[in-house]
């Protein structure tokens, strides 16, 4: 009896020490972990304290919906904490994390990039300190971070996308028709006609001023470095623009959808631009990134490239020349231009250059004229099955193609020389051939022969006895008086009945 209590006891210590043992497991659950990419991370339930650790970019996730990673329990993280060897921010990072409040770097976080809709909808987030090594902060980074307060843009950062900050409405500051976080200028008031950019401006976000339809004139103060991609998109009633010396970078389409536009200046101390004949050109590249309706593009070798979207949505232009020193167009440059694009078989020309293709054409052929292909001209052209030049292969070799056009150049043919005018060397006659010389447009003379005229067609006996008649008649006519009067069908007549008559005669006398 003794050795069973001894044994339920001992019994009885083994199942505390093991339900105490069983403890931390208990507790364990409520802490989470894994890894994303490069990263780790760890987050306490209990707390709502999510721990990034690592060292390198913090991997895009895909899609807002995601729910991937610690993406999976977005509900439940109140803070972050992201260890200082962290260099980026994810697309969708925290994207709807609705219970977040604050986030925590590293000293030193050596964080450069903040990607799109990173904290987009966080509308309980207070404060995030930008760290200075920041250069890039995607679109819709801070959206809808209604109490966000105190952010400053670092001086590094040279983009901030398109509503990085919109409803951020503690943040944004307005004043005189623009909106302002920082230094950065990052909307307009829609009835705004004419503004003034604000000394101490550095930036001008992307799509800042987009569809701003009633602006007409802005002033940018000297100082302001970055005017990012679409800045001023279709601001239709804009007239003009005046870049200062100190912008240092421009990007895509920032003028494009500008139908009123007719004039673009670029102060002559900017080391990085110029302007030129109403062109925005980039001077080391020799690219023209710009254009507007009054635009003449310089045909003294400054412009070798259009850049992309340059002269995109410029309605009101009806007539460009493209100097010969130019060897690329690249994708969209002339996009919408409807009265300066000119179709023909299918294919849209630019003044020799092919900008565009039907997208369901599966047959084409290309002018005798054509001098260029667009960059990406025949991308979309995905039903393209022949494809011919009016020219031969040499010709063809003077061309200048385009990237993303393979779908054009694998099936090409070459239906041969193509002339344009004709010289006669030697005429063609009924006896022998003639010459004649032209010039293709590959630069190579070509001569062919042209065939001897048709021969002139032999008269008939009929037209022998006409003939003899009417000299008959003439010379009766001319023998006796009153005859001027008598016609060559009469005549014959007359003929007719005299010989009839002479051969009844002849008869009559043969018989007697």
């Amino acid at each position: 009896m003794k050795k069973m209590r001894i044994f339920f006891a001992a019994m009885l210590v083994v199942l505390l020490l093991c339900g105490a043992a069983a403890l931390p497991v208990a507790a364990a659950d409520d802490v989470v972990s894994g890894e994303w990419g490069d990263l780790t991370w760890e987050l306490d339930k209990t707390t709502g304290h999510l721990t990034i650790s690592g060292s390198g970019e913090m991997e895009d996730f895909p899609y807002s919906s995601s729910t991937e990673s610690f993406r999976a329990y977005k509900a439940s993280v109140r803070t972050v904490a992201i260890d200082p060897d962290v260099t980026s921010l994810g697309n969708y990072a925290f994207y709807a994390f609705e219970s977040l409040t604050g986030v925590t770097l590293g000293e030193n976080s050596r964080i450069t990039d903040i990607g799109s809709y990173a904290f987009a909808g966080c509308e309980k987030l207070e404060s995030f300190e930008i760290p200075e090594g920041v250069t890039a902060i995607g679109n819709y980074a801070f959206n809808g971070c209604k109490l966000l307060t105190g952010v400053e843009i670092p001086s590094a950062v040279s983009y901030v996308g398109d509503s990085a900050f919109t409803d951020c409405d503690e943040l944004i500051e307005q004043v005189g028709g623009v909106k302002y976080v920082g230094k950065w200028a990052l909307g307009c008031d829609e009835s705004a006609t004419s503004i003034v950019l604000r000394d101490g401006t550095v930036g001008i976000g992307e799509s800042a001023f987009a569809f701003c339809g009633g602006l007409e004139s802005v002033t940018l103060p000297s100082g302001v470095k970055y005017i990012v991609d679409y800045a001023f998109l279709f601001c239709e009633s804009l007239a003009g623009i005046e870049i200062p010396s100190s912008v240092t970078e421009i990007g895509h389409a920032v003028l494009s959808g500008c139908p009123a536009l007719a004039e673009i200046e670029v102060e002559r101390e900017n080391s990085v631009y110029h302007s030129s004949g109403n062109c925005l050109i980039k001077t080391a590249d020799k690219t023209l990134i710009a254009g507007c309706k009054a635009s003449v593009i310089p045909a003294d070798g400054s412009v070798l490239a259009i850049g992309e979207s340059a002269f995109e949505e410029c309605v009101e232009l009806a007539s460009i020349e493209i100097p010969s020193c130019v060897t690329r167009v690249d994708s969209s440059a002339f996009s919408g231009c409807v009265d300066l694009i000119r179709t023909e078989n299918g294919v849209g020309y630019v003044d020799g250059w092919v900008i565009s293709c039907e997208v369901y054409a599966d047959t084409v052929v290309l002018a005798s004229d054509t001098v260029g292909i667009a960059d990406g001209a025949f991308a979309s052209c995905k039903y393209l099955e022949k494809a011919q030049y009016m020219g031969c292969k040499t010709a063809w070799d003077a061309v200048k193609v385009g990237s993303d056009n393979e779908n054009l150049t694998e099936i090409l043919e070459f239906v041969g020389h193509a002339i344009t005018s004709w010289t006669v060397t030697v005429e063609a006659t009924e006896v022998s051939d003639g010459l004649r010389e032209g010039v293709c447009v590959c630069g190579e003379k070509v001569t062919e022969v042209i065939p001897k005229l048709p021969k002139t067609d032999e008269p008939t006996a009929s037209d022998d006895a006409a003939s003899e008649d009417e000299g008959l008649l003439a010379k009766v006519k001319a023998l006796i008086p009153g005859c001027q009067s008598v016609t060559g069908g009469a005549f014959s007549i007359a003929l007719m009945s005299l010989s009839a008559a002479l051969v009844a005669m002849k008869k009559k006398s043969e018989d007697e």
